[in-house]
């Protein structure tokens, strides 16, 4: 059954120039207030956000979080310094002293790459002390590659997972990885579920680069919404929301229609695809070789 309280709010889009299409809108105070208020409406209660969303923390620090649930990701540690723990420390406790909260829903390694380093163990033990002293309820890591993932569930088991899980990226499908990391008691966040908004753009919309690149795939999807008379977003959500096995999907909602557009996902009944792209080059946005959002996508995923 369909939910509307497994939608997460994603607050990178409150950031200038992110997703597929940059409009350099500016979320202001006033804004990020009346989503807030549309989607409590609609028992949404989880924020996700990240420390690198510098600018977006402190706008959501001067919001009224009381009740909301809010995860963060840490940047990319300096392994190259002494007391790794400190610096894990320091980032938790900026972000909440920013978003103005008691504590942190959850917070999660963003390279993970870092916890097959030497440091690996320090990191590790760092998030159960921040879970130990009460400044985040459960630790967790956000990862791109399933491949990453089992070798991450060898080491350790997290209480959170965020994984990028969509209508076109179904790499965590294969295989059950989905089912077993569910089995294991772990919170599987569904992220990237518009591929960055992409999957949002007709043909004119969406930059050559990617119509040209993977014009196969592109055809194929603009044809299967125009033949089925169907709306993008309601696809794109309806795919994630209905497996059980995920536990909220992270959704940048950045106007009372979007918020309202999801209640209609709950009550349609859609005939999806097969499985029509594998391309890690498309489906992984910080290998885009997109000139305007490399700069930014290198910032966001530390790439």
């Amino acid at each position: 059954m369909y939910s509307i309280r497994k939608i997460s709010i994603g607050t990178a889009n409150f950031n200038q120039n992110y997703g597929a299409i940059s409009n350099n809108k500016v979320f202001t105070i006033k804004k990020i207030n009346r989503i807030l208020k549309d989607s409590k409406k609609l028992k949404i209660n989880t924020l996700d956000t990240s420390h690198t969303y510098d600018s977006v923390e402190k706008k959501l620090g001067k919001s009224n979080l009381k009740n909301w649930k809010v995860i963060t990701k840490l940047p990319k540690l300096d392994l190259n310094k002494n007391l790794i723990q400190k610096q894990i420390f320091k980032y938790a406790l900026s972000s909440i002293k920013r978003l103005n909260i008691k504590y942190l829903d959850s917070i999660l390694i963003n390279d993970v790459s870092q916890i097959f380093s030497k440091n690996g163990d320090e990191i590790i033990n760092s998030l159960y002390k921040l879970k130990k002293e009460g400044i985040t309820k459960k630790i967790g890591f956000s990862v791109y590659f399933p491949k990453e993932t089992k070798k991450l569930l060898e080491i350790f088991t997290p209480d959170t997972i965020q994984i990028p899980y969509s209508i076109i990226d179904r790499r965590f499908e294969k295989n059950n990885l989905i089912k077993k990391i569910y089995n294991k008691n772990i919170k599987i966040y569904a992220r990237s579920v518009f591929l960055q908004g992409l999957l949002l753009t007709n043909s004119f919309e969406r930059n050559n680069y990617f119509n040209q690149k993977w014009k196969k795939t592109f055809s194929f999807w603009d044809n299967y919404l125009k033949k089925n008379n169907l709306d993008p977003v309601e696809v794109c959500l309806s795919y994630v929301l209905k497996n059980k096995y995920i536990y909220k999907v992270i959704v940048g909602l950045d106007s009372q229609q979007k918020v309202e557009s999801t209640i209609k996902v709950l009550k349609k009944k859609i005939i999806f695809p097969k499985n029509f792209c594998n391309d890690e080059n498309l489906l992984i946005p910080y290998k885009w070789k997109f000139k305007p959002m490399q700069r930014y996508l290198s910032i966001l995923y530390g790439k």
